[in-house]
């Protein structure tokens, strides 16, 4: 417990050893029993939290994954970027691996006079993305003829429709210097 004259001169020597640019680097005195508590990080720890942030990121960097995966949000700090990210994981990290196995697998289970038969892994699943863009990528695909119904539907793992192997082609498309004069306008 501190007297108000205590109170008094303890304010009056803190300021005058640390009021000021001139003063700044000033030593306070403590009275009466007062004891000094450090406030903050020294250099050592600080450099020890920095040194472990480097870690998660240089395990990120050897196996080749996202530091997202390693619960290193510093940098994924919107829904967009993580969806790259995951894009990122299957196309870099994912997909080499799996296609050493499909070569092994494929080398291991099948002759050379074989060769109709084959091992695929499908990743394509994993790198979706959102359901909205899936279905424009449709659209636009089905509109200028290069998916059938039924081949979007494989791709989302669907049943097969009858008459769904139709493809469809654009009315506007004519092959260059073709003459159109002949074209029915009904």
């Amino acid at each position: 417990r501190l007297s108000l004259e205590a109170i008094n001169r303890l304010k009056q020597s803190w300021n005058r050893a640390n009021a000021g640019l001139s003063s700044s680097h000033g030593t306070a005195i403590l009275e009466e029993g007062m004891k000094y508590e450090k406030v903050g990080l020294d250099p050592e720890a600080a450099q020890f939290l920095q040194s472990r942030k480097f870690q998660v990121n240089e395990i990120a960097r050897i196996f080749r994954i996202p530091p997202s995966y390693l619960a290193d949000l510093e940098n994924s700090s919107t829904r967009a970027n993580v969806e790259q990210q995951a894009i990122q994981m299957v196309r870099d990290c994912i997909t080499p691996y799996v296609r050493r196995m499909e070569v092994e697998l494929n080398r291991k289970l099948f002759r050379d006079d074989e060769s109709s038969y084959y091992a695929y892994f499908t990743v394509e699943g994993l790198m979706r993305g959102d359901q909205k863009a899936r279905y424009e990528a449709y659209a636009t695909a089905r509109q200028w003829g290069w998916l059938s119904v039924n081949d979007i539907r494989d791709l989302e793992n669907l049943n097969p429709v009858e008459g769904g192997d139709i493809y469809l082609q654009p009315l506007n498309m004519v092959q260059s210097g073709k003459d159109n004069t002949n074209v029915d306008a009904d």
